[in-house]
């Protein structure tokens, strides 16, 4: 946001524009209140409602996905490795990726730090919210923290508009399922009810957020039966 200041010569008087970004008003839909003033006298109030995505009134019922219950052993067979649970400090869960990554989570999945062969790598204050539960289409939320990414050699402020776009089928090498696209600049991931995770990621440019690629490889245990995937199974004891 900046602000940007003109002078009429002939009424003597400053006009005062707030500008916001276009991205940022269309994530917030609401209603919006401009506060007018001349000369830094109040000069009057203007509101007005922005509106969401129309949707079709035949279309499907809203979907919502609520924070999942997570134990000690989940794990999830990505193209950059396992990812299991390997830990619960109460308020901090502990992640392995691989042999060499861990990250740090809140109990609602915001991400604290990356750790890569015992040293930090990243780190979030406050953490960062991948999703905000409940899960929604058309909800958004603003990140707003200090990033020290020794990777990319980034580190201060950043700020990030963080949207869900829909809720659509996303295929994937363990099969298709139905997942809501979490939209931010260049980034975008795919979290799945059904798989309790977030089963794709991409970015298209530097991220302060996102690093790199994955995708689900195959779900770690059988939907139906609870066993563990021998492939894994293979995995673990390599």
């Amino acid at each position: 946001m900046f602000r940007e200041q003109t002078r009429n010569p002939e009424l003597g008087s400053f006009h005062t524009t707030n500008v916001v970004p276009i991205e940022r008003i269309r994530a917030q839909p609401g209603t919006w209140t401009v506060a007018i003033s001349i000369d830094d006298q109040p000069a009057g109030r203007h509101s007005f409602q922005l509106e969401g995505p129309r949707t079709d009134p035949g279309s499907a019922p809203a979907v919502f996905a609520d924070r999942p219950e997570l134990k000690i052993g989940d794990r999830w067979a990505f193209s950059d490795g396992l990812y299991e649970l390997v830990r619960n400090d109460g308020d901090v869960l502990v992640f392995s990726l691989g042999r060499t990554i861990q990250h740090f989570r809140t109990p609602a999945g915001h991400l604290i730090k990356r750790v890569r062969d015992g040293e930090t790598a990243i780190t979030y204050d406050p953490p960062f919210s991948h999703v905000q539960w409940p899960l929604s289409v058309g909800k958004h939320w603003t990140y707003e923290g200090d990033v020290v990414n020794k990777l990319s050699g980034f580190s201060g402020g950043a700020q990030s508009v963080i949207r869900v776009e829909r809720y659509e089928d996303v295929e994937t090498p363990a099969g298709t399922f139905k997942a809501f696209k979490i939209v931010t600049g260049s980034s975008a991931w795919w979290y799945s009810p059904d798989v309790r995770t977030i089963i794709k990621l991409r970015t298209s440019g530097v991220s302060t957020f996102i690093t790199g690629r994955r995708h689900v490889l195959r779900l770690a245990r059988d939907p139906a039966t609870g066993a563990l995937d021998a492939r894994i199974q293979h995995a673990l004891a390599a």
